[in-house]
């Protein structure tokens, strides 16, 4: 609702006012958000169902898999996507989009993000 166009990690969504309507206006805005799915579980304890990263995904909120810290959290970009799907049945289309969506959100400049898209 404050307007941000990125969001890290958004494990927070269902204890929201009205978490349909966040959805909806983080769809509309194409409010990406950067899910860390070891961090979430080895820091703030949000693993499997809980995980909000389903509901993002169902809702057509533009997701990202990312890491948060790989000197502290031990892993890397790619135990993410194996976590994704082993824990939440992503695809690979799912998570091609996924990858594809960490660009478009990047703080890449306009010309390196198109020749990277």
């Amino acid at each position: 609702m404050a307007g941000a166009d990125r969001i890290g990690h958004g494990v927070d969504l269902r204890w929201e006012h009205d978490p349909q309507r966040i959805l909806r206006s983080m769809k509309r805005r194409h409010t990406c958000v950067e899910i860390n799915l070891t961090s979430n579980r080895q820091i703030l304890g949000v693993s499997g169902r809980a995980h909000p990263l389903d509901t993002y995904v169902r809702a057509g909120v533009p997701v990202t898999l990312s890491t948060d810290d790989e000197g502290v959290e031990r892993t890397d970009l790619t135990a993410q996507y194996v976590q994704a799907v082993q824990d939440h049945g992503l695809g690979y289309r799912r998570l091609k989009t996924n990858a594809r969506t960490g660009l478009e959100c990047s703080f890449l400049p306009a010309a390196q993000k198109a020749a990277a898209l």
